[in-house]
């Protein structure tokens, strides 16, 4: 097969070109050079048709799309982009870290040059909504129209009735937007699909009347069953495929995929996984392994809202902050030590002068840890900054997972026994400490998958920490994520990241003279 693109033709050579034909209704057969050829037109029918067949075909992307952006796509990015134009319903099942928001964004701007798609809604969890879907998207089109529909209903208002191309929710916006659909949306797509695997939510029953005949849908997860094989049901429900068998009832797929043993406990089937396979149709899937030409460790950046009382406590401790620069009082020597008191606000636990603890919350990093969780699909070490906030997240987290924790306190004999654990069997699987205590040499090889509360002020903790997964032994590609709710802590993991200084963090704001935080 040749591809010859200035004429978006494709060329065969058949033993039998007659015969080919018979198969092929749109192909003509031409003459070259005393040898017979059969010819067709290289478009997305084309290419489904001939793949249906049997046919090994490329798609069209590959020929004729210019991948816009900063940087140049993976080879699985490529994959999974040309997958989703050539589904109009399909899965989107890669690890977390590979980069499936990339793929979507270049698929959608493609579909959008070649008018397959009109306007986009895009259903994601708050911690993504601008820091990854509306930075990836405008990262691929810079010039891309695209509203974020988070507050108050006035806003999201305005916002849909206004001349976007891309209209991101919250999943839980998406019960809003059902009294306000924009008539021209005729493509939805839904981050973390995950989170709609309980078919009598509100939110579930919500996207099932926003989805209908012959829109595209896009379904994204690293990690489909979460909890259990049970969990695709409703995502395959949902989706409308068309493909997998979907029972119409919760309790026969239950019983496809599981067995009950006691009153209340069910356990998997042995081969619930080809069910599930089968289910979850038609769907592409690259783990990070398999994803040879993947940076070895990959960074990404979760944000999270602060709680009513932590916004109340960090404009306070803020506020008597300015007063102290405006007395000169904060200058270089000091203002890392002023900073850390604004993160121990946004990591839930502050201090008083005696060193005891008191605890303000940051219930939604704590549920963005479980969703890193579920879809790091193997241990996850997460790092806190102050001891309070280790005992926090393992209060909030101990009946989620099974859990550790290693902080100053734990004897060292202990941490041994916990490393050890660890590293050689299932029995923990979320290691929650404090980064100065992750000792040079641990190895903990075991995790490929780190995420950090709230940031340290230490350039060696931070690659300390970090050397546990990303060093000799460890056979995955490993994954770095920071969660922020602030912009000292942006800054923060920013320097952090790429080893910088932390001066000028606080000052930065305070010399440029915003006061948001004064009203």
């Amino acid at each position: 097969m040749i591809v010859l693109p200035e004429s978006r033709a494709l060329l065969f050579q058949f033993a039998d070109p007659q015969a080919a034909l018979q198969q092929i209704p749109f192909g003509q057969l031409i003459d070259y050079e005393g040898k017979q050829y059969v010819v067709c037109p290289h478009h997305e029918d084309s290419v489904k048709y001939l793949r249906n067949i049997g046919m090994r075909v490329p798609g069209m992307m590959t020929y004729y799309y210019d991948w816009p952006g900063p940087f140049k796509p993976f080879y699985h990015q490529r994959v999974t982009a040309e997958f989703i134009v050539e589904n109009p319903r399909c899965f989107v099942l890669n690890d977390i870290g590979t980069g499936k928001t990339m793929s979507t964004a270049w698929a959608l701007d493609y579909m959008m040059r070649k008018m397959m798609v009109n306007k986009v809604v895009i259903g994601a969890t708050k911690s993504t909504l601008r820091e990854v879907w509306e930075a990836e998207i405008a990262r691929v089109n810079p010039g891309a129209r695209i509203a974020v529909c988070h507050g108050s209903p006035e806003k999201r208002k305005k916002l849909l009735a206004g001349e976007y191309d891309y209209f991101i929710f919250t999943h839980e916006g998406l019960k809003w937007y059902l009294k306000f659909q924009h008539p021209d949306v005729n493509c939805i797509v839904i981050d973390e699909l995950a989170e709609f695997s309980n078919g009598q939510s509100q939110r579930w029953k919500a996207l099932d009347k926003l989805i209908k005949p012959g829109m595209r849908v896009i379904g994204l997860t690293g990690q489909p069953c979460p909890t259990s094989p049970t969990d695709a049901w409703a995502q395959a429900k949902v989706m409308k495929t068309g493909f997998g068998d979907v029972p119409k009832y919760f309790g026969r797929f239950q019983r496809e995929v599981m067995q009950q043993v006691s009153t209340y406990k069910w356990i998997p089937l042995p081969g619930w996984e080809r069910r599930v396979h089968g289910l979850l149709q038609p769907a592409v899937r690259f783990t990070r392994d398999e994803c040879l030409d993947l940076p070895p460790t990959t960074y990404s950046n979760r944000t999270v809202e602060l709680t009513d009382v932590q916004q109340q406590v960090y404009n306070l401790v803020k506020k008597d902050l300015y007063a102290e620069y405006e007395s000169g009082k904060i200058v270089a020597a000091n203002e890392m030590i002023k900073t850390m008191r604004l993160v121990q606000v946004a990591s839930g636990v502050v201090y008083d002068i005696d060193q005891n603890h008191l605890t303000v919350g940051a219930e939604p990093r704590i549920e963005e840890v479980k969703r890193i969780f579920s879809d790091a699909n193997r241990k996850l070490i997460l790092y806190a900054p102050y001891r309070g906030t280790v005992e926090y997240i393992y209060e909030h987290l101990k009946g989620f997972a099974r859990c550790a924790v290693v902080h100053g306190d734990i004897s060292m004999g202990k941490r041994a026994e916990i490393f050890r654990t660890f590293q050689s069997s299932d029995d923990i699987e979320l290691l929650i400490a404090h980064p100065g205590c992750m000792a040079h040499g641990l190895t903990l090889t075991r995790s490929a998958t780190i995420a950090w509360f709230a940031p340290v002020n230490s350039n060696r903790w931070y690659t300390q920490a970090n050397g546990r997964i990303v060093r000799a032994g460890q056979d995955k590609h490993t994954h770095i994520i920071h969660i922020y709710a602030t912009p000292e802590e942006r800054r923060m993991y920013k320097a952090l990241q790429y080893q910088q200084s932390m001066e000028g963090i606080l000052l930065v704001e305070f010399e440029k003279g915003t006061k948001s935080w004064l009203t």
